[in-house]
């Protein structure tokens, strides 16, 4: 496979609406002195899984990607990327995950 090239849009939430859905997890608990405001975090989660998982394309063939994470080197970080079989071609989404736990 070539190298990997940017995704051509946004495939995950940006990280302003994951703070925004916090804070008003927090704000919404403590007014309504009720749990149910933590629906709205796991709701966006579950659908930003759902869609990046099943749902986005190639823009190329689209074709079902597949989920690949790409260590980067000297770190514990991964990148996440989506590979079309088809075309063979990467995609990079931008996103990066660190494994180190602790």
């Amino acid at each position: 496979m070539e190298p990997a090239r940017p995704f051509p849009r946004r495939v995950f939430l940006p990280d302003w609406v994951w703070a925004v859905a916090f804070v008003g997890t927090v704000a919404g608990t403590l007014v309504t002195d009720s749990a149910w405001c933590f629906g709205v975090p796991a709701f966006l989660a579950f659908a930003q899984g759902i869609y990046v998982y099943h749902l986005v394309r190639c823009p190329t063939c689209s074709g079902r990607l597949q989920v690949q994470l790409a260590p980067i080197p000297y770190t514990t970080c991964s990148r996440f990327q989506l590979a079309c079989p088809r075309c063979q071609i990467v995609w990079d989404t931008g996103k990066i995950s660190d494994d180190h736990a602790g």
